[in-house]
């Protein structure tokens, strides 16, 4: 397991925008309970034109009107404080001193009151399921068997890996598209088109879902 340390992602490119609307982080974020469909006045909501016109060829020209998001392991990093899963709808999760973490040594251990480094001790994290319904999107067929699963869970052990469904890879571009302070390259609705049809991502990366959100961040 990546301690702290190793967590920590370095994102790419100047901090987002300061102009934009941060008002989203004083709505009531889903957690475990249903989630709420909501319209919200912000860029990854109402859509940036940057994937729109990176389809229409424009890939490094129009990289510029939009910011780019966090990594996989920029998100995962402990406790959602950076990046801040509070300027998203979604939930990181709760810190939880009776949930239990596994050791080093395999064995399962109760969280206690020191433990808030490891990402097994919070709990009830937005599912992705919950996420996408938040959109009103559904489940990616690929990623259907974990779509249950906290988005924290998917982002620290990536089911599949970087050589099969690339689920981290999805759970961060989702984030990133639904946080208030990035004008991310695509909307949540983009991101399951793309990852449902990968034939229709832009060149260079047509077909390849996983190497496509690494230039995105």
């Amino acid at each position: 397991m990546e301690n702290n340390s190793q967590n920590h992602a370095t994102k790419k490119g100047a901090e987002p925008n300061s102009s934009v609307n941060i008002s989203r982080r004083n709505f009531s974020r889903i957690g475990a309970a249903a989630p709420i469909l909501m319209s919200l006045a912000s860029p990854s909501a109402l859509g940036a034109p940057c994937l729109s016109n990176m389809m229409s060829g424009h890939l490094y020209q129009d990289r510029g009107q939009c910011s780019p998001g966090w990594s996989p392991g920029g998100w995962k990093n402990v406790g959602g404080s950076e990046p801040d899963w509070n300027s998203t709808p979604f939930q990181y999760g709760t810190y939880d001193p009776t949930a239990t973490y596994t050791h080093n040594n395999g064995q399962q251990r109760e969280c206690g009151l020191n433990k808030r480094n490891e990402y097994e001790c919070y709990v009830d994290g937005t599912t992705l399921s919950e996420a996408l319904s938040y959109y009103g999107l559904g489940c990616p067929t690929a990623l259907i068997p974990i779509c249950n699963l906290p988005m924290v869970t998917i982002l620290n052990e990536n089911p599949g890996g970087s050589a099969g469904n690339f689920a981290g890879h999805f759970v961060a571009a989702l984030l990133n598209a639904s946080h208030s302070g990035i004008t991310y390259v695509m909307t949540p609705s983009q991101l399951v088109g793309l990852y449902n049809d990968p034939s229709t991502i832009p060149e260079p990366y047509t077909g390849n879902i996983g190497s496509f959100l690494d230039s995105t961040w």
